[in-house]
């Protein structure tokens, strides 16, 4: 299970999830089986029900599971009250607006205290003060056919429309580190960057290839004397290579390597990168990002115990 705000492991760093990626698996997910047909491919659901009657629910997820009354897994993150968040669905609706989403909130006890509706399909709610577990729906409204791909529950403060976001450490110099996390497409996972030091952050590869991410390192190129783009995992090293070799910069990156499947979908390919690669710096995938970080990385003896953690 995934917790907002949950310190995660590795020393110096305070990581936090800011969205969680919600998947619907109809062999573990409380699902309308009743005269629906349902298709699970490459981790999408298409549902089919001309018959299904409005105001029933197509999918259920929980919070908290209830072993004594269903079987259902607990899938949703843990939510700190009286915080707001946002809900956005991913996914083909056919006829539109007949599918909304549903939030109920209960109490220790089991009492719903609270409901709330979002029918754009995405939309704010705040955890109430008093809530124990929450339940998240999908709604029929009239919906014929669902093309659902995921389901994004994030902070209300995050651009879920760009599907990334960027922190500065607390002075940016003349020297800096553009560490790239590596995607994950269960969340979006969040670190808190030290001096000299800019984190770009993304559930999906594909972000980091936005026209607005390009804007933002060419402001950060201009600014910096020296400049060293990071990756750590095979997505973020061949976004880290990519740059690297647009901009004419040092690169580090860890020893796994994308394959050409995994860039399918990105503009970019592995054999472009080769060269890139090859010149790269390789260093140990738990680095510790020191406040003098990115003043080590143009140190003349600077050794491959440098980027390890002490």
């Amino acid at each position: 299970m995934n917790y907002f705000y949950k310190n995660l492991k590795g020393r110096g760093r305070m990581k936090q999830i800011s969205a969680n990626i919600i998947t619907w698996d109809p062999r573990e997910d409380k699902t309308y089986l009743n005269g629906s047909q349902i298709k699970l491919s490459k981790g999408e659901v298409a549902f089919e029900n001309e018959l299904m009657s409005p105001g029933k629910a197509l999918v259920t997820w929980y919070s908290q599971q209830n072993y004594q009354t269903n079987r259902n897994l607990a899938k949703l993150p843990l939510l700190a009250r009286g915080q707001t968040y946002q809900l956005k669905l991913v996914a083909t609706v056919e006829p539109r607006q007949t599918l909304y989403l549903k939030v109920s909130f209960y109490s220790r006890f089991g009492e719903v205290v609270q409901t709330t509706f979002i029918k754009d399909l995405q939309g704010e709610f705040e955890y109430p003060k008093d809530a124990y577990e929450y339940r998240l729906e999908l709604i029929n409204a009239g919906v014929k056919k669902v093309n659902f791909k995921y389901l994004i529950l994030a902070q209300a403060k995050l651009d879920l429309q760009s599907g990334y976001c960027v922190q500065t450490g607390s002075s940016l110099g003349s020297k800096l580190a553009i560490v790239f996390n590596e995607p994950d497409l269960r969340a979006l996972i969040t670190t808190k960057p030290k001096t000299d030091t800019v984190i770009f952050s993304a559930y999906r590869p594909q972000a980091y290839f936005e026209p607005s991410v390009g804007e933002k390192i060419a402001e950060f190129v201009d600014k910096a004397e020296q400049l060293a783009f990071i990756g750590n995992g095979a997505l973020s090293n061949a976004v880290a290579a990519y740059y690297s070799n647009k901009y004419q910069q040092k690169l580090l990156i860890t020893p796994q390597l994308p394959t050409e499947k995994q860039l399918t979908h990105l503009p970019v390919k592995l054999s472009d990168l080769q060269a890139t690669f090859e010149k790269a710096t390789i260093y140990h995938r738990n680095m510790k990002i020191e406040d003098d970080f990115a003043e080590k990385l143009y140190e003349n003896n600077m050794t491959q115990d440098d980027l390890r953690v002490r």
